[in-house]
């Protein structure tokens, strides 16, 4: 009842004066938002941004001051919110006003000129149709892993990212354009989309943006970022993309998103190639890092794997086969514990950015913050498998869009801005969880002297808006006593 309370204040503090007075008293209640030490002329807090890493200082310091911030990045000022219910009602129920993306050079000059971005993507109805595909995606995947394992050289330690990519991208690729699956993460053409996949991430970044943020030094981002920019868009990943689209128009299934938004009213050729370029990466790189989590997670936390283990035994024991996404709310401590990996560690910092229309203020969801927010949840800094195992069952794509008191995790944002692939992702993440456990086991790697090194998570780094861990690889085993 506590956190109710102290939302309730911060979301009427902040509202009344900035949706509901005068430009002219916004600035006066703006003056009041608590702004960080280390604050430097022109450049703003920049510096200490760069020093550390931003989803660990930008927690801190709102720890220290409470729910709502004013940064500045460079000379931008930024309004950093660290409570989800003032976050929701900012973003989601103003969201009218509150929904603009911000200006980028990369976003707005570059990758998407003058262009919509459509949002005809896997809804509810269009995930159920897929979801044999899913799991066929999920079994080749288990599949690749225990291959692996059995390796004539025996080495038993993996980096899993781009085995997690590959999965993810064979899915949205599939139903974007109809077009062949890849089967190896040595395919030339999933190296290709994984060379898209890291340039287009390392471009939406801080650093690349000085037009933006320090105005005066606009010159060094033409000398030395715009052409890199122009190279990740229209050589790397537009001659793909548009070759895709060829393809799907002429000979790919009619059922395939492109061949939709094609037959969709003053949709055009640029609009689409936006639409799929944006699908590739946030259907793909953010689903991915999110399991990647999630595997690091259960190996540093053994005991809350082996359950997972016990439990899907149960089922298989019981149903002679393994649970499907419809029978998941019989496995309740997969699901919290699916949920709370997300949480634990969100593979995103700030989220999408928005931009509000009055005024054109810049507001960040500090997802850290709101996840590590000890008035939302109990002992926040600690991992616990079953917090939200007595909690609602809907899936967190339905919770997501509904009522601010009861979703149990904010990753997938708010209001307009909503990720319109979330019940997409879930349901392949329950999909890989479910066979990974039943098959395979997640273990620490061991050094040259035998000992073993469990992932450190809290080595991480940002690229564009994820949180990567850089400590990500484990031992994965065949599970001697599996039944299936």
């Amino acid at each position: 009842m506590h956190h109710h309370l102290y939302a309730c204040s911060r979301v009427y503090y902040f509202v009344s004066f900035f949706f509901g007075t005068s430009l002219k008293k916004q600035k006066q209640g703006f003056k009041n938002i608590p702004i960080p030490n280390g604050k430097v002329p022109y450049f703003g807090h920049l510096f200490a941004l760069m020093r550390s890493s931003i989803t660990v200082q930008t927690a801190q310091w709102q720890k220290e001051l409470g729910s709502i911030m004013k940064i500045y990045v460079g000379v931008q000022p930024w309004i950093v919110v660290g409570d989800p219910y003032l976050a929701h009602e900012i973003l989601a129920v103003n969201g009218s006003i509150a929904s603009n993306r911000p200006y980028t050079t990369f976003s707005h000059d570059i990758y998407a000129p003058n262009q919509r971005v459509l949002h005809m993507v896997s809804s509810k109805t269009t995930a159920d149709e897929r979801y044999r595909m899913q799991e066929m995606e999920a079994d080749a995947l288990i599949e690749r892993l225990l291959q692996h394992t059995e390796s004539v050289n025996g080495d038993k330690e993996i980096n899993i990212l781009p085995h997690f990519q590959l999965v993810f991208a064979n899915v949205i690729f599939t139903m974007m354009y109809g077009c062949q699956r890849m089967t190896s993460i040595d395919d030339p053409m999933f190296k290709r989309i994984e060379a898209i996949m890291a340039e287009g991430l390392a471009n939406v970044n801080i650093m690349k943006e000085l037009k933006v943020f320090l105005s005066i030094f606009s010159f060094i981002d033409y000398l030395f970022s715009h052409a890199t920019m122009k190279w990740v868009v229209q050589d790397l990943a537009n001659p793909l993309y548009l070759s895709l689209i060829k393809d799907a128009l002429e000979n790919g299934d009619p059922h395939c998103l492109v061949n939709q938004l094609k037959q969709m009213d003053h949709v055009d050729y640029d609009e689409i190639l936006v639409t799929v370029s944006d699908l590739a990466i946030a259907g793909t790189d953010t689903p991915a890092i999110e399991t990647m989590w999630t595997i690091l997670i259960l190996c540093c936390y053994q005991e809350a794997q082996q359950v997972l283990h016990d439990k899907v035994d149960t089922f298989i024991s019981k149903h002679n086969r393994l649970p499907t996404f419809n029978d998941r709310e019989k496995l309740p401590n997969l699901i919290s514990t699916q949920k709370e990996c997300m949480r634990f560690r969100p593979p995103v910092f700030y989220g999408l950015l928005h931009e509000t229309s009055r005024d054109r203020s810049i507001i960040a969801s500090n997802m850290r913050a709101m996840h590590m927010n000890s008035d939302i949840y109990e002992e926040s800094e600690k991992f616990c498998q079953d917090r939200f195992i007595n909690k609602s069952n809907k899936t967190m794509s339905a919770l997501a869009n509904g009522k601010i008191q009861e979703r149990d995790q904010y990753t997938y944002g708010w209001g307009r801005r909503l990720c319109p692939g979330a019940h997409l992702a879930e349901v392949q993440i329950f999909s890989i969880l479910v066979r990974l456990v039943a098959k395979l086991k997640i273990e620490p790697r061991i050094d040259p002297q035998g000992n073993l090194v469990f992932p450190d998570l809290d080595k991480l780094h940002e690229a564009g808006v994820m949180v990567i861990p850089t400590d990500r690889n484990v031992c994965i085993t065949k599970r001697t006593d599996s039944l299936l």
